[in-house]
């Protein structure tokens, strides 16, 4: 019995293709931007809210779940701009090519996300909030125009 199984699993094995197929990040063709951006701005809401409620935290373990929360969000808002936008969504573009100047727009609002979203992380100013919010509108903005859209996605 042990014979036949160890056969099976032998051939089982030698069955695998010998090189794993490479893929996207996302698979090809499944985006939903608006609900990325939506997630986004829902991010920055809770950095704000998160700042509220460690100011007024009563205790050490209140300010430390409310830090940790407020430290993810803006972390999450790290990982789209970066690994959604700039990996997937962003095509780069030669120096001389239609769509140069949208490109750099894209990776500078994109970098401006990224900075804004630190700084929200290392502070609890509302100011910190407020720039990342509009950066992150700024860029919904930039984005969708490119694309033809109006500022909500919808198709001009």
């Amino acid at each position: 019995m042990r014979i036949l199984l160890s056969l099976i699993a032998v051939l089982m094995v030698s069955a695998l293709p010998n090189q794993a197929a490479a893929h996207c990040q996302i698979p090809c063709g499944i985006y939903d931007d608006a609900r990325v951006f939506s997630e986004l701005k829902q991010h920055a809401q809770t950095i704000a809210r998160s700042n509220k409620g460690l100011a007024e935290a009563k205790t050490m373990h209140d300010a430390a779940r409310w830090t940790i929360n407020k430290e993810e969000h803006a972390q999450k808002i790290q990982d789209t701009a970066q690994s959604y936008f700039l990996a997937q969504r962003v095509k780069p573009k030669a120096k001389d090519a239609k769509g140069y100047e949208d490109y750099v727009t894209s990776t500078t609002q994109l970098h401006a996300i990224i900075v804004a979203s630190m700084k929200a992380k290392q502070s609890t100013s509302e100011s910190a909030v407020t720039t990342l919010s509009a950066a992150i509108a700024a860029y919904e903005e930039h984005y969708w125009g490119m694309h033809g859209h109006d500022h909500k996605g919808a198709k001009k």
